[in-house]
């Protein structure tokens, strides 16, 4: 027998194993198929031959497909590659940061925020566009840029709903060494920090400030212009001389006062941060207010009353800084108070 004889041989009969293989693992679906033919045959007349034909039509396709060798399972690095999920390194890290920081991939779908970020924005709904959370266009830009690994410029953005908040977002692309494209970010993490409280003492100090220069040049012109009369036409005029003197302490006295403010602001701010440390005595300190304010008192025809124990009375605090509290609080009572009444300053 040649060769190209014995080559045949096996080739038929690894056809004849694999054929018997099929037919065996496909007996169950032959034989579903045989009865269904004899039900055909007996129930609505098909022929025999029409029924051993799709019996035979069956068995062929059994063993076609079920001998056909199983295909191994399509990897999953593309279906990875372009849905990443952030590692449970990675969350805890994110979650040990204090301000509201959210993780999106590359494509800026959210993939996971730290609490922080769900008391500021909801409750977390990854798979979800970034800008269903915030409705920041220069913010949305940021994260598309850092996701194609640029670098990004912190962020400054308004939300004016539900309320007015001023916010600055650090936009930093992550990268995991593996998989993507080269320069390509796999996420990236979005650092909000909250400005309002910043911006708003911002505004109140601007609004001071114009306040105060307005403030200040009313009787700044008003010193001007008396002063100018006295020089001219008033120069001989003792009356008026006295008079406008008087005027002129007042309006200076005006301007003290907003200088010492605009000062006092200067001192808090520089101690904002700064845990006074010296003890000062509020009874004392009362004592002097009352005696300060003896004049004023004396004008509005008021009796100032102070209750003091007997004892000092010791703080931490800054002397100044309570004595103008204690102040402002005595004079306004003072001022804007019955006339020939009483003000009772008590220390309990």
């Amino acid at each position: 027998m040649s060769d190209r004889d014995l080559v045949s041989e096996a080739e038929n009969e690894r056809w004849r194993k694999r054929a018997g293989a099929g037919l065996r693992r496909g007996r169950g679906i032959i034989a579903v198929a045989a009865g269904l033919a004899l039900i055909a045959v007996a129930v609505y007349d098909v022929p025999w031959m029409a029924a051993v034909l799709g019996v035979a039509a069956v068995a062929a396709a059994a063993v076609m497909t079920l001998d056909r060798p199983r295909r191994a399972p399509a990897p999953q690095l593309a279906r990875g590659a372009a849905s990443q999920w952030p590692d449970t390194g990675m969350k805890l890290a994110v979650e040990a940061i204090a301000d509201p920081c959210v993780l999106t991939d590359a494509a800026g779908l959210v993939r996971f925020q730290n609490r922080a970020a769900t008391e500021r924005l909801g409750p977390p709904r990854p798979g979800d566009p970034l800008s269903f959370k915030l409705r920041a266009p220069e913010l949305l830009a940021a994260v598309e840029r850092a996701g194609r690994g640029e670098a990004v410029e912190p962020v400054h953005f308004v939300e004016r709903a539900p309320t007015e908040r001023f916010s600055v977002a650090s936009v930093t692309s992550i990268r995991r060494g593996r998989g993507g494209q080269r320069g390509r970010a796999d996420f990236v993490m979005i650092r909000l920090i909250d400005e309002t409280e910043l911006m708003r003492m911002d505004r109140m100090r601007g609004d001071f400030i114009a306040n105060a220069s307005h403030e200040l040049r009313t009787p700044l012109a008003s010193l001007t212009g008396f002063i100018e009369t006295l020089l001219g036409p008033a120069r001989n005029d003792e009356a008026n001389r006295e008079r406008f003197l008087k005027i002129m302490l007042e309006q200076a006295g005006r301007m003290a006062r907003l200088i010492d403010d605009l000062l006092s602001l200067s001192r808090i701010e520089m101690k904002v941060h700064v845990r006074p440390s010296a003890a000062v005595d509020l009874a004392a300190l009362v004592g002097h207010v009352v005696d300060s304010l003896g004049p004023l008192a004396r004008d509005n025809e008021t009796t100032v009353r102070p209750v003091l124990p007997e004892s000092p009375a010791l703080v931490r605090g800054d002397r100044d800084e309570l004595i103008q509290v204690v102040s402002n609080l005595a004079e306004n009572a003072v001022k804007y108070g019955r006339q020939g009444g009483a003000v009772t300053i008590a220390l309990t």
